[in-house]
């Protein structure tokens, strides 16, 4: 990376610029001219090169469809996310340096929907493996592009640039760009192409493999910047349903289970969120439930706290009925669980 890359990357507030810088200078190897570029997406040159200027999602994508209508079959978003790794900012360079792939993980759920309205993490444990979902707006699904690029910077991410043949398995919503024998050389694993999803599996163990070169000080100073740099951020433009998850997940994880706390958090009233949520076919505790079994299973997965002190956690008045709930939503009692995720 270019001595200007890294002080765009300490300066600029939009995950979207730097797509967009990367995306001009790949441009740039393949021969296209960059002011014809910039040209074609009405993008100004001088406001281009300002490392304050922030590009907007839209303008990050317009890029991208017109290099990809001049270059189509070549799988530019595997070709960006291999060759570098500012795109993410400060919060790439913060994963980098945690101690586990399973902090690196968490950083990037906590901040990721905050610093883009292009896309957001679901992970969730699957027996042995960790499943890892991206969610991406309408436009993104559609160009494909940009899903490779955040595949291939996840797995760069969570387990280190040798990558390759960690992942268990890959699922893509869209269709390969370029041959399929490509994307699983680069990766080591078989790739599901026109899925329902945009998924990553990993192996649980290898998330908490130690990393060698981990900086506690400076993930510590890059969260407190990324920090200051969301509350500078207006709220983005999320759909109702994925305010509503997020919202939810984000007090399921502070051991909130409350309607009316959901509602104060999306600055709703009560009777506002049931007619929303209504509205869109979703109900509320439903979700709400959902979040709390994921907090239930990720408790007794990640700590050695008593059932109790989990069932408390979790907001139920005591344990046997913590236990009902969760043979309920699984088939288990919590101790079966937890010996079996275990052997």
């Amino acid at each position: 990376m270019t001595g200007t890359a890294k002080i765009r990357t300490m300066t600029a507030n939009s995950m979207a610029s730097e797509i967009a810088h990367e995306l001009v200078e790949v441009a740039g190897t393949l021969g296209v001219e960059r002011a014809a570029l910039l040209s074609a997406v009405n993008l100004d040159s001088a406001a281009f090169d300002d490392p304050n200027a922030r590009i907007s999602f839209a303008q990050a994508i317009r890029l991208w469809s017109h290099l990809a209508r001049d270059r189509p079959g070549l799988p530019l978003g595997i070709m960006l996310g291999q060759r570098s790794i500012s795109g993410f900012g400060p919060l790439a360079l913060a994963a980098q340096n945690t101690s586990r792939g399973r902090e690196a993980l968490e950083l990037l759920e906590t901040y990721l929907a905050s610093i883009t309205t292009g896309g957001r993490l679901v992970s969730e444990r699957d027996g042995a493996f960790v499943r890892i979902s991206i969610q991406h707006l309408p436009e993104v699904e559609n160009l494909g592009h940009p899903i490779d690029f955040g595949i291939t910077l996840l797995c760069r991410l969570l387990v280190g640039d040798e990558f390759r043949g960690k992942v268990a398995a890959v699922e893509c919503k869209h269709r390969p760009f370029g041959s399929v024998s490509y994307y699983e050389e680069i990766f080591g694993t078989t790739f599901n192409f026109g899925a329902t999803s945009n998924t990553l599996w990993f192996h649980r163990d290898l998330l908490e493999v130690p990393r060698p070169n981990s900086n506690p000080r400076m993930v510590h100073y890059l969260q407190s910047y990324l920090l200051e740099q969301v509350a500078r951020l207006p709220v983005p433009p999320l759909p109702f349903s994925v305010h509503l998850d997020q919202a939810v997940n984000e007090l399921a994880k502070e051991g909130c289970f409350q309607t009316n706390a959901v509602a104060v958090r999306m600055g709703l009233s009560p009777r506002s969120l049931q007619r929303r949520a209504a509205a869109e076919g979703l109900h509320v505790s439903i979700i709400i439930e959902a979040a709390r079994q994921k907090q239930a299973i990720v408790a007794l997965c990640n700590s050695t706290a008593s059932l109790a002190a989990i069932a408390e956690r979790l907001g139920y008045s005591d344990e046997r009925s913590f236990s009902r709930a969760f043979q309920r939503w699984t088939g288990f009692t919590p101790s079966t669980w937890r010996k079996k995720q275990d052997s």
